[in-house]
């Protein structure tokens, strides 16, 4: 809905935080023998997630993989409604980038910054 403010210009209405999609953030690690290259490790993650889940599936998700990516761990944003599924792709991944790997959740929490706190010092 939009209303006009008082310079005549029109703005739009706020949406009441119990309408709005609530995300969660996972914190996860990737172990492999082999160093992965930052930016096609996230991509071929990306990628396996959505082959996993299917593309209506992950778009529904709002999936997002953050530039958080350091030494093998990493943030994902998340839909709370798919955070489960999500989570449940991330175990199936055993490849990336041709090496063999095992991903593992470390955590979920509501903010960032308490999941910066909690997983990744």
């Amino acid at each position: 809905m939009r209303r006009e403010t008082e310079e005549g210009k029109f703005s739009m209405k706020k949406i009441m935080p119990s309408l709005r999609e609530k995300n969660r953030y996972i914190a996860y690690t990737i172990k492999t023998s082999k160093a992965l290259n930052e930016k096609n490790a996230k991509k071929a993650m990306y990628d396996e997630i959505v082959r996993k889940l299917g593309e209506l599936e992950a778009a529904k998700a709002s999936l997002l993989i953050l530039d958080d990516f350091k030494e093998g761990k990493g943030i994902i944003k998340v839909n709370n409604k798919y955070k489960d599924k999500v989570i449940s792709a991330l175990m199936l991944i055993n490849e990336l980038e041709g090496s063999n790997v095992n991903i593992e959740t470390q955590g979920v929490s509501g903010t960032i910054k308490k999941l910066r706190r909690k997983f990744t010092n």
